[in-house]
This record gives C-alpha cells, sequence and structure tokens, in this order.
C-alpha cells in the first residue's frame, strides 16, 4: 500500500508505504460457461502497518508508524458475451470504511509528536470490461475500469491531540483505475476449487473543505489535502 498527499502545487507533503494483509468472502458465477447475467457479492476486512515520512498537523516534518484497519462490501453485476471465451460488461456499487492511527513520532530534530486517528467511510462505484477464457483444467478472466468515489466522509480527532474539538471532512472526489487478472485451477467448472490472483486498486481524493479547531497556541485551520492511495496485491484463495 502507498498513500501521498500532496498540495496545491502537486509537492508531496508526506508518503506511508507498508503491507497490508486482507480477508474475503465473496460469491459469484463468473465461472458460468455462456453469455448472461454475471454477479459478485464480496465482504473483506484488512489490516496493516506503514511508515509515515511527512510532517505534523502544524507542518513540522516527521516520521512515524501508521496502523491501517478497515472493512468493506460491494455488489458486482454485469452482463457476458460469449461462451467459451468472451468479454464481460461490468458495474458495481460498495463502501470502504478504514481507520488511520498515526502514532506518536518524532520530527526531524529529534522532538517528540502527538498522533491522531482519522476514520474515512467511502461510497463508491466501478465501471468496467472484463475479458475471459475457459478450457478444461483452467480459466482466465481480467478485468479492468474506472472507480470513483461517490460520497465521502472523514473524520478527524483532534481533541487526542490537544485541540478542542473534532472535526469533519470531506475529501473531494477524483475518479482512479483496477485492474484484476484472476485464474481459477481444476478441470470442470464444478471441480474448480483453487485461485490465485493479481490485482491493482487505487483512491484519488481531491482537497477536502477547510475546519478550525483551537489549542492552547490559538485556533489552527485544517483541510485533507489531494491525497493518492495506490495498492498492489496478491490473493490466493479456495471455492466451496
Amino acid at each position: 500500500m502507498h498513500w501521498e498527499e500532496l498540495d496545491a502545487g502537486g509537492t508531496r507533503l508526506l508518503e506511508e508505504t507498508g503491507p497490508r494483509l486482507r480477508a474475503t468472502l465473496a460469491w459469484d458465477n463468473f465461472s458460468r460457461p455462456k453469455s448472461g447475467l454475471l454477479n459478485r457479492f464480496e465482504a473483506n476486512f484488512y489490516f496493516g502497518r506503514a511508515d509515515y515520512d511527512g510532517q505534523t498537523i502544524t507542518g513540522i516534518p516527521a516520521t512515524t508508524d501508521n496502523y491501517y484497519v478497515g472493512y468493506g462490501g460491494e455488489a458486482m453485476g454485469g452482463w457476458r458475451f460469449g461462451d467459451t471465451k468472451g468479454i464481460d460488461l461490468l458495474g458495481a456499487l460498495g463502501v470502504d470504511v478504514w481507520r488511520r492511527d498515526i502514532r506518536n513520532g518524532t520530527t526531524n530534530s529529534g522532538l517528540p509528536t502527538q498522533g491522531y486517528i482519522e476514520d474515512y467511510l467511502i461510497a463508491f462505484g466501478r465501471l468496467g470490461l472484463g475479458a475471459y477464457y475457459m478450457s478444461e483444467d483452467w480459466q482466465a478472466h481480467l478485468a479492468l475500469g474506472a472507480k470513483r468515489p461517490l460520497w465521502t466522509y472523514e473524520r478527524v480527532y483532534l481533541s487526542d491531540a490537544g485541540y478542542d474539538r473534532d472535526i469533519t471532512l470531506r475529501p473531494g472526489k477524483e475518479t482512479s483505475g483496477f485492474v484484476r487478472l484472476q485464474v481459477d485451477f481444476g478441470p470442470g467448472e464444478a471441480s474448480r476449487r483453487v485461485f490465485a490472483a493479481l490485482f491493482y486498486d487505487s483512491w484519488r481524493f481531491g482537497a477536502s473543505n477547510t475546519e478550525t479547531a483551537s489549542s492552547g497556541a490559538g485556533t489552527v485551520s485544517f483541510m485533507q489535502p489531494e491525497s493518492h492511495m495506490d495498492v498492489i496485491g496478491l490473493e490466493v484463495g479456495m471455492r466451496f
């Protein structure tokens, strides 16, 4: 996972990189060997740790650890054109909820910094195309397309960092992309049990609204800068 935030001129303000683990439970009929309606329903849970290289709330360069935990769900539908090979038209609606737990750290000069927590809730849509091929021993499916937030919510718990209140922000909605290649192994549709998938997923958020909060040092304005998230992953699983 890679997360970065940029100022209005495109200069990077912070960068986070680190691994995440994800567990997914899904049902689909993407192994159907004929034209017709496609469905997929998915629920997932994930967590991980990232190295935070950026700055404090007040703009002082700092490093720390950032812990992610989240969950989400998605309903996908579409239409298949073909038999043992062909193309799919795909569309989906979903929701993604996660917490960024930015821990206490240190500035570049060695002074301690105060961590805080951000909660995100994002409703989104996807549109894409798929291509598939089926043989007697294996099946491959490639899907790619565009993804866009439809509704955004971010809660920043500034009271944990010594401010008088928490704030709510609305990150801007920007379009990003996704790609997924999945291969199912095993002879025959009913016997396929093991699969592996490579995927790329992403978020793009524009700058949010601005809110203010006060501390002993005075009143400060806060906003979520333009933010990008990119995830490259490997998934293995079993069908039942």
